[in-house]
């Protein structure tokens, strides 16, 4: 359970992404290299052509895009 938890919780990455382990697992499932994207904004463009080119369901990526435009826009946008 504590393993899960901490799969979970947010860090910053060596780039500066704000990303949990479990977001980064779905990630690497899609090939989505996220060490190459300086933004959450650059990243999220990549999970989102991926999306469309991707033929299988990619639920798990969805939501985190979502997640990730949430993020966006309590974080980063100036308001």
């Amino acid at each position: 359970m504590f393993e899960d938890i901490a799969k979970r919780m947010h860090k910053t990455r060596e780039n500066g992404l704000y990303l949990s382990d479990l977001e980064i697992e779905i990630l690497e499932k899609y090939h989505v290299d996220y060490r190459q994207y300086p933004t959450m904004e650059s990243l999220l463009l990549a999970i989102e052509r991926t999306i469309q080119q991707e033929e299988i369901d990619a639920l798990d990526l969805e939501e985190l895009a979502s997640t990730i435009a949430e993020y966006r826009y309590y974080h980063e946008m100036k308001r």
